[in-house]
């Protein structure tokens, strides 16, 4: 997600790409991820994505969760009201999912 333009939000990297940036991006590496035992390590997490219906996040989260599914990666996925993506939103969000 950091690494592209969207809405108000700009790439942090200014385009630059590197293999740094693909392992520390999951939403890039994942798809090509086969390794069993990587694959395991993410199934062991307990994983939490939480975006509101109106981020303009909201359509990479639910291609991330998909692709977690698609992965077997068990996950949670909760989808809030509004954008969601502020400061005050964050301090609701985090004692009920942290």
């Amino acid at each position: 997600m950091v690494t592209y333009e969207v809405d108000c939000f700009r790439d942090l990297f200014s385009g630059h790409r590197d293999e740094l940036i693909y392992f520390h991006s999951p939403a890039q590496f994942l798809a090509n991820l086969d390794c069993p035992n990587r694959l395991g390590a993410l199934r062991s997490m307990d994983i939490t994505l939480v975006v509101g219906n109106e981020d303009p996040f909201f359509d990479h989260n639910r291609r991330f969760s998909h692709l977690l599914w698609a992965k077997g990666i068990w996950h949670a996925l909760h989808v809030w009201d509004g954008r969601a993506h502020r400061g005050h939103d964050w301090r609701r969000m985090a004692p009920l999912y942290v």
